[in-house]
């Protein structure tokens, strides 16, 4: 009997004991196949050493997901991670001091996180001087590209003998290109890519801080036009016409960009369509002007009321957004008043669909302190509203594709709304901040203007993010030519963008109308 017990209290042990082996060899397998092993972070970029009175200071490009950066320096070239006197710890700029003057020191950055450290950075070096310093960091610094070549400029610099410019592409794997002088054209790019440019100043007492960073994308062509353009329409001969709201004016270019004319308009232009005959028709604040191909006025009409937009139907009747009445205005094409309908609250843009419907985007919706969501209001050609469809906050620019589903920018939102012919929701998608103008591609893909950010957004017809394109400062206005090529109004920068080889052409209108009415987009 005792022998039996015992045998029972030693096979409790056992099972006990395997037990809590297994445990632990499960737990141990689990937390090795549920760990996840991570990266040292890259290697720092944009390296400068600026010499001072006994010392040097090391300045670098932040490091995503580092924690702390090591320096090595030596007063010899070639310094490593073997051969150099290592600060480690560092966090920010550091400044290395008690050196001596008229010894050049070399050094380089390395970046830390929890799972080791980067690479090794660019080399930089610097002497420190008991007479003199480096120059200052230069300001004013700008990217403008023009086709497949991009042009850096920048304030001259007190006591720089030359300067330095680092360019990546993407950010953070920078290339220095050394004794430049402003302005400096950097050639042979790829197009439809983003360059990034610093700029330091050197002299013989060595290089200063690097400027603030700035960027352009190849390919893409700027034209000077008016003060603070806002519409845009293209003929069909390919010229471009441009409402200037600040000015007062409309510019013309031709194809290539070139001025060919401007012409006076009375107040605030916004609104502007080209007619089948390629008459110009403009909204401003106080009534609508009608100029033949060359500029010269054929007449001028009253409607008032701050005309925001305006769109040409396949009659070639001439419908004006009043943004201040609530209502949109039908004209025929002599000028002659047909009728004035009610939409919804502030109306902003306009567009019609393939059945001569008119659709308008209500930038308060129902909300007089415009704190509500948007609407869209559809009227029929006759002026008879057929419904009204909710939309996003501030919607302001409207489009309509070949399958007459309607798309609009809801410019606090920063979104676009998608709704079928029957004004059903089809989809929100998100685009760049504070979108306002639209326009949609012969591939049926839609394109947005984002006044917030400086960016086209190209999306799919399923609402997916195919593209993003970084433009002038506040677009606002958008318009495709018949080769494809994408223009857009830069409020900000008083300029027009030509953004070539990215599409097809030309934009798609539904209606059998004029072939470039443009203003039917904003």
């Amino acid at each position: 009997m005792v022998k039996k017990v015992n045998y029972m209290i030693k096979l409790k042990v056992f099972l006990i004991t395997s037990l809590i082996i297994l445990i632990a060899f499960m737990n141990n397998c689990g937390s090795k196949s549920s760990g996840s092993k991570g990266n040292p972070p890259s290697a720092p970029t944009n390296v400068v050493a600026v010499a001072g009175l006994a010392q040097v200071t090391v300045k670098w490009g932040n490091v995503l997901s580092a924690t702390s950066y090591n320096i090595y320096w030596s007063t010899s070239s070639g310094v490593n991670k073997g051969n150099g006197t290592k600060i480690s710890g560092v966090t920010s700029d550091y400044t290395i001091a008690g050196l001596s003057n008229g010894v050049t020191y070399y050094c380089i950055v390395t970046a830390i996180n929890n799972y080791g450290e980067s690479a090794a950075s660019n080399q930089a070096s610097a002497t420190p001087s008991a007479t003199g310093l480096p120059p200052s960091a230069p300001t004013g610094v700008k990217a403008i590209a023009s086709g497949t070549q991009i042009t850096i400029s920048w304030d001259s610099v007190t006591n720089a003998t030359s300067y330095n410019l680092y360019w990546s592409n993407p950010p953070g794997n920078s290339i220095k290109i050394t004794n430049v002088m402003s302005p400096y054209t950097q050639t042979g790019l790829t197009p439809w890519v983003t360059y990034n440019y610093v700029v330091t100043a050197v002299n013989s007492y060595g290089e200063s801080f690097p400027s603030n960073s700035v960027y352009a994308v190849a390919d893409e062509y700027i034209y000077s036009v008016g003060k603070w353009p806002e519409g845009i329409a293209i003929d069909s001969s390919g010229n471009v016409w441009v409402a200037n709201y600040d000015d007062a004016t409309i510019s013309e270019l031709n194809s290539s960009g070139i001025t060919v004319g401007a012409y006076n308009v009375g107040w605030y232009p916004e609104g502007i369509a080209i007619d089948s005959s390629g008459n110009v028709w403009i909204a401003n604040a106080v009534n609508v002007l009608e100029f033949n191909s060359s500029g010269a006025t054929i007449g001028t009409y009253g409607i008032g009321l701050a005309d925001n937009a305006i769109a040409i139907d396949s009659a070639e009747n001439v419908w004006i957004v009043n943004g201040n009445s609530n209502t949109v205005t039908k004209f025929n094409s002599s000028g002659i008043t047909i009728g004035t309908y009610g939409v919804g609250n502030t109306p902003k843009g306009i567009a019609i669909d393939g059945s001569g419907n008119i659709w308008t985007t209500n930038f308060c919706g129902n909300d007089f302190s415009c704190n509500s969501n948007g609407t869209v209001t559809e009227l029929n050609s006759s002026g008879i509203t057929i419904g009204t469809y909710g939309v996003g906050r501030y919607p302001e620019g409207i489009a309509i594709d070949s399958s007459g589903n309607v798309w609009v920018a809801n410019n606090e939102n920063n979104t676009v709304t998608e709704l079928n012919s029957s004004g059903i929701t089809m989809g929100t998608y998100t685009v760049g901040w504070f979108p306002e103008g639209i326009a949609i591609d012969a591939l049926d893909n839609v394109w947005v203007a984002n006044w917030g950010d400086g960016t086209l957004t190209e999306i799919n017809s399923s609402g997916i993010t195919v593209g993003t394109y970084t433009v002038g400062s506040s677009p606002e206005g958008i318009a495709i030519d018949s080769s494809g090529n994408v223009w857009v109004t830069d409020y900000g920068d008083n300029a027009v963008d030509e953004l070539t080889g990215i599409t097809k052409g030309p934009q798609y209108f539904p209606y059998a109308g004029p072939e470039f009415p443009g203003g039917g987009n904003f």
